[in-house]
């Protein structure tokens, strides 16, 4: 994580300033490639993490192309730097007119293009159901895990963890029912009921490191 975030540092700067534009922007597709496929901060199941990834890989792709503008670093200062100006490939790092033909760079756009759209469709789909389906989104209804649960006597102690959704919210038990093997209720706890609960019948811990959550 502190590796990961001083690289995101220091590519956001440069690529805001516009210094080797291309290759910051590599950068910026590569790292926001890794917040849509990874976990992000709130799990890949909370759809602004799919946005900010998709736009990520997809402003990173446009930049790559583009290059910086008028005002960026490299059209300052990549002209007196004339280790750089000799040779073709620096324009591939920094910034100008890419070095292929106008027929060649259309043939990058487009593959580029239709590349992000499957990546986009793909990881909505993978993540929400968002394409075709029944959509889901976990971040209001998680998905949660049970275990250790137990009845001695009157008393039913578990142990529950959100192991998909937004990781980083609360766990919010609105509601208790223990069914029997026929699907009879034998206990039931609404929200309001669960409220009037005294503090040291339950615990609550947070883990940052995955977001889980044990009530």
């Amino acid at each position: 994580m502190v590796v990961f975030t001083i690289i995101e540092g220091v590519v956001g700067l440069l690529f805001m300033l516009g210094f080797f534009t291309r290759l910051m922007s590599i950068g910026v597709l590569s790292l926001a490639m890794g917040i849509l496929l990874g976990s992000g901060w709130l799990g890949t199941t909370c759809l602004d993490e799919w946005q900010i990834g998709i736009l990520g890989v997809a402003a990173g792709f446009t930049i790559f192309l583009s290059g910086g503008g008028r005002w960026s670093l490299d059209n300052l200062v990549i002209p007196r730097i004339p280790v750089l100006t000799k040779y073709k490939w620096a324009t591939w790092l920094t910034s100008g007119a890419l070095p292929v033909s106008e027929k060649q760079t259309g043939k990058i756009s487009m593959a580029g293009a239709i590349l992000i759209l499957f990546l986009s469709l793909l990881t909505n789909q993978v993540f929400h159901n968002g394409v075709w389906g029944k959509l889901h989104n976990k971040s209001v209804k998680p998905k949660i895990e049970i275990s250790d649960a137990s009845i001695q006597g009157e008393k039913l102690s578990f142990t529950v963890y959100r192991v998909e959704g937004a990781d980083v919210y609360g766990s919010f038990l609105i509601g208790i029912t223990l069914k029997d093997a026929n699907g009879n209720i034998v206990f039931d706890r609404n929200g309001e009921e669960l409220a009037q609960f005294p503090g040291k019948r339950y615990q609550q811990h947070v883990y940052c490191q995955s977001g889980s959550r044990q009530a």
